[in-house]
C-alpha cells in the first residue's frame, strides 16, 4: 500500500466487461486514469500516461488448428509490468516504498 494509492492483485473467474473495474471504484478504490469508473478529479493531478490495469498473466484455450473439434490448444500469456506503473509511484515520491526486489518479484509473478 502507498500513501493514497494501494498495489492489487485481482483474479477474476469468469471474464465479464469491466469486472474488476467496476468492483474496485464500488469499494472506494477506482483504478487511476479510468476514464468511465475512475476519479478525474485525483487522476487530474496524478496526470497517469495511461489507465492503470494491466493483465500480467491471462489463460485461454483455443481450437487447435487442423484437429477435431474435440482439440484445444491451452495458452498461458504472461508480460511484466510496464514501467509506467513504477514511473507513476516515484513521481508522487512513492516509488521507493517499493523496493527493487518488490518492483522484481511484481514484473515476475502470475
Amino acid at each position: 500500500r502507498l500513501s493514497g494509492m494501494t498495489w492489487l492483485r485481482a483474479r477474476p473467474i469468469t471474464g465479464r466487461m469491466h469486472q474488476i473495474r467496476v468492483h474496485a471504484a464500488a469499494s472506494g478504490h477506482p483504478i487511476i486514469g479510468d476514464p468511465k469508473y475512475g476519479n478525474a478529479v485525483k487522476d487530474a493531478k496524478l496526470t497517469p500516461k495511461r489507465m492503470m490495469l494491466h493483465a500480467s498473466s491471462l489463460k485461454t484455450s483455443r481450437p487447435s488448428d487442423g484437429g477435431t473439434d474435440q482439440e484445444v490448444v491451452r495458452l498461458n500469456l504472461q508480460v511484466p509490468i510496464p514501467d509506467t506503473f513504477f514511473e507513476l509511484a516515484d513521481r508522487y515520491g512513492q516509488g521507493r516504498s517499493i523496493r527493487a526486489a518488490d518492483r522484481q518479484s511484481l514484473r515476475t509473478e502470475a
